[in-house]
This record gives C-alpha cells, structure tokens and sequence, in this order.
C-alpha cells in the first residue's frame, strides 16, 4: 500500500535550501509535493530578488514562512508579512519579490481552477 501521509519540516527544509551553493544566486526553490491534482513548491529568495510577472496553471496561495514578499497584480500591490496567505486565480499575471530575504511556500491546485 502506498504511503497515505507525508510530513515535512519547512524550518529544517529551509535551512537546508540557505546552504545550498547556488543561494547565492538569490532562489532556492524544492518541490515537496508533485501530484496530479496539486502542487506544493518550498521557495526561499534573497532580499531584492524577484520572479518576473508570470501566470500559474492553476489557482495559487502563497503562504510567508519567513521575510516579507510584495506581490503585484492588476495593478495592484500586496505586502505579504510573516503568516499571510495570499491567494490568485489560475492565470493571473503576477509578479513576486522578497523585501528581505524571505520563505513562502507555494501551492498550485491544478483540479478544478
């Protein structure tokens, strides 16, 4: 029978993805959960740092572990502090930035969008 669970430490997750060589490059990014109907991507950015505007498969949250990130979209901007989960339909343009270095996990439902 298949495993029916997962569990995961996002502080050790994280501090692993901190150490990792290309950190320096400003992201660090580590899928946890690849499933048909979902997805849950563990991202780690450097202050300044920014993903270009883009448009996700399905609706998104994006829920700040550590740092601050800035979303823009319809011409709008959303600070996101530590414990904000913020969330966008499927195909919105938006764009993401960390104003300090900063964690977030993200997580792609890609049923039903």
């Amino acid at each position: 029978m298949p495993d029916t669970h997962l569990a995961f430490n996002l502080l050790d997750e994280i501090a692993q993805l901190r150490r990792e060589p290309d950190w320096s490059a400003g992201r660090q990014v580590k899928t946890l959960i690849n499933a048909d109907d979902f997805r849950t991507i563990l991202m780690v950015l450097r202050a300044k740092a920014q993903m270009a505007t883009h448009r996700a498969p399905g609706r998104i949250s994006i829920h700040t572990i550590d740092g601050q990130l800035q979303v823009r979209t319809q011409g709008r901007t959303f600070t996101l502090p530590v414990g904000t989960l913020f969330t966008l339909e499927r195909g919105v343009p938006h764009e993401v930035q960390a104003l300090v270095d900063s964690a977030f996990l993200l997580t792609i439902i890609l049923c039903g969008s």
